[in-house]
């Protein structure tokens, strides 16, 4: 009697279980390969990028985070604020083509980041 109890509930599980019942989804499916989706879903996110010689990049306000493209900061759902770059010699104040040092003195650039209007709320 007692392998009748968990024999019966036991059949009951596998046969709603092949039938499909059980909820569950299967993101394995070759119909879509999940590198596929990986990817896709990569691709409409904001990624970090280290200044080199970007111009406009978008940052977080909360993490300071610097992104490539407009968004939310992955981090902390934050609203990006697009900023303009420019890599500055110190010694002279004249622009260079990016970060690193400055080819007249052998200074790094600093970099100045200025909030564009119309975009979230960053501090310029």
């Amino acid at each position: 009697m007692n392998a009748t109890r968990v024999l019966v509930p036991l059949a009951a599980l596998f046969a709603l279980t092949l039938a499909g019942c059980s909820g569950h989804v299967d993101n394995s499916s070759a119909s879509v390969p999940r590198t596929a989706i990986n990817r896709a879903m990569s691709a409409t996110q904001p990624q970090v990028v280290t200044l080199t010689n970007q111009t406009l990049v978008y940052e977080c306000s909360k993490c300071g985070t610097d992104y490539d493209k407009a968004g939310q900061c992955p981090s902390d759902q934050t609203e990006l604020t697009a900023m303009q770059v420019s890599y500055i010699c110190p010694a002279d104040n004249e622009a260079v083509e990016g970060a690193g040092k400055c080819p007249r003195c052998q200074m790094n650039a600093r970099i100045d980041k200025v909030a564009l209007n119309g975009s979230g709320g960053g501090t310029p």
